[in-house]
């Protein structure tokens, strides 16, 4: 064991393309899904601490140093801690851990944060514990945890399959540069799916056309985003659908995942910066984010990196 603590970013996520198939025996669906890491990130610091501690505590905080416990709750129901409990369990090591979470990424937003801070934990606590499971591993110790947490394993750009958890990497795609808004109000996934199931389309999506082009950056990339969701989430929620159309001035804005975030392409990071500025000076309510596609920090060799240094 190198260390008894180590610091981590946990980057939010989009669905550039989103598809969902048919309905599983488990009750969950199979998609067909490309995501990116982006430059959004919550804050991880992860300790086993000393003598007399036990268990798994976190504490969670927004960027300003208060604290979240009234929203964000720091038992079992946080997937954060079930991270932990879950990679405990594979390798029975049963040591107490300390987390204390930084939070930046909105939640119910399609955003992923939540998923991603328990593929934080895995990735830390995998290092921290001296055990060196490969990707492969973590990404099976990630999927009992949420079907999102694989995919941040992945070093950027990846796609993904089954209920989500199944994911390969898509080589080759420079970074994007994007705008993201989440709206101060979510919607609940399940109800999300549940609607989306009453009305299956007649022809289902396929990403090819998107990944060529993302590889390539000879075409518009804004129609060539998709996700099956976006036309339920809003007809489910009329504020929602409200934003599509105060948002149509400045460019073509998708749904990510079941939303309620929305982005768009940008050019580069200073139009991504201008078009923050623009949206937010418009008066539209929200939380405004210019980013761009990285290399997730979570993958195994990024975080022997972070502790190599």
């Amino acid at each position: 064991m190198k260390s008894s603590s180590i610091e981590l970013r946990a980057p939010a996520k989009l669905n550039l393309f989103f598809e969902v198939l048919d309905r599983r025996p488990d009750g969950y669906h199979n998609i067909l899904t490309v995501t990116a890491p982006i430059s959004l990130y919550d804050d991880l610091t992860i300790e086993i601490p000393g003598r007399g501690a036990s268990g798994v505590r976190l504490a969670c905080v927004d960027e300003a140093g208060r604290d979240l416990s009234a929203v964000i709750p720091a038992d079992d129901r946080n997937l954060a801690v079930r991270g932990a409990r879950a990679l405990a369990e594979e390798s029975a090591v049963t040591m107490p851990v300390s987390i204390r979470l930084v939070k930046r990424i909105p939640s119910e937003a399609g955003l992923g944060g939540g998923s991603s801070d328990a593929a934080a934990v895995i990735a830390g606590l995998n290092r921290l514990w001296g055990l060196n499971y490969p990707q492969k591993r973590l990404a099976e110790i990630g999927a009992r945890v949420g079907s999102d947490v694989p995919l941040f394993f992945e070093n950027g750009f990846a796609l993904g399959s089954g209920r989500g958890e199944v994911t390969a990497p898509i080589e080759g795609v420079p970074p994007l540069d994007v705008v993201v808004v989440k709206p101060p109000f979510g919607l609940s996934t399940a109800a999300v799916y549940r609607a989306a199931g009453e009305t299956p389309p007649e022809k289902r999506e396929t990403p090819g056309r998107l990944i060529e082009a993302l590889r390539r950056r000879n075409t518009d990339l804004a129609p060539l985003f998709f996700n099956r969701f976006e036309e339920t989430a809003r007809r489910l929620s009329p504020v929602l659908d409200r934003l599509f159309a105060d948002l149509a001035p400045f460019g073509t804005f998708r749904l990510t995942g079941s939303g309620t975030a929305l982005y768009a392409p940008a050019a580069g990071p200073a139009e991504a910066a201008g078009l923050k500025e623009r949206i937010e000076k418009s008066g539209i309510s929200g939380k405004v984010f210019a980013c761009s596609t990285i290399a997730s920090p979570l993958s195994p060799l990024s975080v022997y990196d972070i502790l190599s240094r």
